[in-house]
């Protein structure tokens, strides 16, 4: 079992499973608080990321009844130490310096820091936080001093030929009304239109296993990356309408009426939801073979990691619908158990 799991980010309102919850904040002129002066959760951020890497098992977790079934982190047996760096005045590089400290004083193993970095930082070789932590043989996850090349190719976004695909779907409708995106304001003069209007949305089920999969998000940053000599990403991991936990007393959205809607858990996308990912299986590795150093486990992640989707193909960019490169998807997307048994490894010390 992994000692610790640090989690640098929003903290994690969890009961059992957070060994400990601190706060670090900037005070130099520091006059008022402005959010709650408390390690507690106020945004859902860290809740959702951290019930990723170590959320215990629970049954019957869903989102208004989408993606219904058992719930459970990546690394269900590893502890959290929780670290609140990120508050509503803004974000120092400061704080999150003082947590690692804290962290290293406290025993973690694994640091997950679902944050990044503005675009002047400077460059990686420079930066105070990847060296402490490389020097004091931790595993970091998910600090983003990548800035990717987000390029949109696919101009003009206008077609102007016929798309016989909808003429398809319009053909077999039968006694019903088409609500697009956009069309709010018609179905609110539909319901205004008679005193009792009446609609029916029925949920049918959750199907997994789609093919192909997985694949490179559209919106997904691409490297190499703006330090030189530095080439990323390193892997991909799971990032896309990710269910996880969700403080109740923070709305997860509003209804027609702008009343807040409340759930234990909601679905978010995004590198912040990925990290916590990469952070379980490091976590894994760590427990199994926890000898092994920060290099040796990404080592092993990356060695072991899938080019190939789940119909046997090269992983599929969705920008473009071409083979991703692996500027793209670096390795390729992570592989837990042929991570824990990867047959040869590469290590490195701080030297090299």
């Amino acid at each position: 079992m992994v000692k610790t799991l640090s989690l640098v980010s929003l903290t994690l309102e969890c009961g059992q499973k957070v060994r400990a919850s601190k706060t670090l904040a900037c005070l130099q002129k520091f006059q008022k608080m402005i959010g709650m002066n408390s390690a507690r959760d106020t945004r859902g951020h860290g809740t959702h990321t951290s019930s990723i890497i170590a959320g215990n098992y629970v049954n019957n977790a869903n989102y208004f009844g989408y993606v219904s079934g058992i719930a459970k982190g990546v690394a269900p047996r590893a502890r959290l130490a929780i670290y609140k760096v990120s508050w509503d005045e803004g974000s120092y590089g400061s704080d999150a310096l003082a947590a690692m400290d804290q962290a290293v004083a406290d025993g973690v193993d694994i640091i997950s820091i679902s944050m990044s970095s503005r675009a002047n930082e400077v460059p990686l070789h420079r930066d105070f936080l990847a060296k402490a932590a490389f020097r004091n043989g931790f595993t970091i996850t998910g600090w983003t001093t990548f800035i990717g090349i987000a390029v949109l190719k696919n101009l003009p976004l206008v077609y102007d030929k016929r798309l016989l695909a909808c003429d398809k779907v319009l053909s077999n409708i039968l006694n019903g009304i088409i609500i697009c995106h956009g069309d709010r304001p018609l179905a609110y003069q539909i319901e205004e239109s008679t005193q009792m209007p009446s609609a029916t949305m029925t949920f049918s089920q959750t199907i997994t296993g789609i093919k192909p999969a997985p694949s490179v998000v559209a919106n997904a940053l691409r490297g190499p990356s703006r330090f030189p000599g530095i080439l990323k990403p390193d892997v991909m991991a799971p990032s896309a309408l990710v269910l996880a936990a969700w403080p109740s007393n923070i709305e997860v959205g509003t209804d027609r009426k702008q009343r807040a809607l409340h759930s234990d858990y909601t679905i978010l996308s995004g590198t912040s939801i990925a990290c916590p990912h990469a952070t379980s299986v490091a976590a894994l590795l760590k427990g199994a073979h926890p000898y092994w150093s920060p290099t040796a486990i990404k080592s092993a992640i990356m060695t072991t990691a899938d080019a190939y989707d789940n119909t046997h193909n090269p992983i599929k960019d969705n920008n473009n619908n071409s083979i991703a490169s692996p500027l793209a998807m670096g390795a390729g997307q992570i592989h837990p158990n042929q991570a824990l048994d990867p047959g040869l490894i590469y290590d490195a010390t701080p030297q090299d």
